[in-house]
């Protein structure tokens, strides 16, 4: 994994001289390593570089971010200030992630650069279609709490574990960055992938669906039989849909499972 700006970094060794780009972005006090397989499971069709973000990995000194349009300024001085958007690219995210990837699309659109080829956003409610409470007030058991409903997490590792207690600073400002997100709808110029999992706790299929509503260019919705965490069981099935999105964009609204 080699470093390309201030939070990118490519996961697989050689200069990036692929021919197209996959701009990776993790789930809540997730890292890069979230993506550590794609390249394989890529075979090198495309240069995968993933966002870590302050307070965690090689960042765990860095000054936390608490703030979704100030996460995706720094994505897009990186993308810009490294050359990064010179092949057709696309921005994916898991739940945070899809956020980040959808504002970094409209910080990208607010400069006037290259548009993504498609905006992969996975597990992830649209920000106008939910409301949660602000973590910034809750106490480190609340916020495992939380961590809870996302079901994922063993409770052996939820409690008595000092790494992951060390990690709630940076937990707690990942998700006061989201909560604290409500743009309105704006249409994207990229058409838009969605994923959901039909038995995803934290992101019910209709808050996934709710994308359509910045999907001008065009709208796919694929339901997995999942629940929240389903990356490492359909990440080649995720990986093909965007490297198809990136050769023949979609054209209208679809939905299959």
């Amino acid at each position: 994994m080699r470093r390309v700006g201030a939070g990118l970094f490519r996961l697989a060794a050689g200069d990036g001289g692929q021919p197209v780009r996959a701009v990776c972005f993790p789930h809540a006090g997730g890292s890069a390593s979230a993506f550590h397989a794609w390249p394989a499971l890529l075979e090198a069709a495309a240069d995968v570089l993933a966002l870590t973000l302050p307070g965690r990995g090689i960042r765990i000194r860095d000054e936390l971010i608490a703030d979704l349009p100030g996460i995706a300024r720094a994505v897009a001085d990186d993308l810009q200030g490294g050359n990064l958007l010179d092949r057709p690219y696309v921005l994916f995210g898991h739940s945070m992630g899809g956020l980040v990837a959808y504002a970094t699309a409209s910080e990208l659109a607010r400069r006037g650069l290259p548009p993504a080829t498609v905006v992969g956003i996975s597990a992830t409610p649209a920000p106008w279609s939910a409301q949660s409470a602000a973590p910034a007030q809750q106490s480190d058991d609340e916020l495992l709490d939380r961590l809870r409903s996302f079901e994922a997490t063993p409770e052996s590792t939820l409690t008595g574990n000092a790494a992951l207690r060390a990690l709630l600073p940076a937990i707690r400002a990942d998700f006061e960055a989201c909560d604290g997100y409500r743009p309105a709808p704006r249409p994207l110029d990229s058409p838009v992938l969605c994923w959901a999992g039909t038995r995803d706790p934290v992101a019910p299929v209709e808050t996934v669906r709710a994308w359509s509503e910045v999907a001008a260019a065009g709208f796919e919705l694929e339901l997995l039989d999942a629940s929240h965490f389903y990356l490492d069981e359909h990440g080649s099935r995720i990986i093909r849909g965007l490297l198809a999105g990136l050769i023949t964009a979609p054209a209208a609204t679809q939905e299959f499972a």
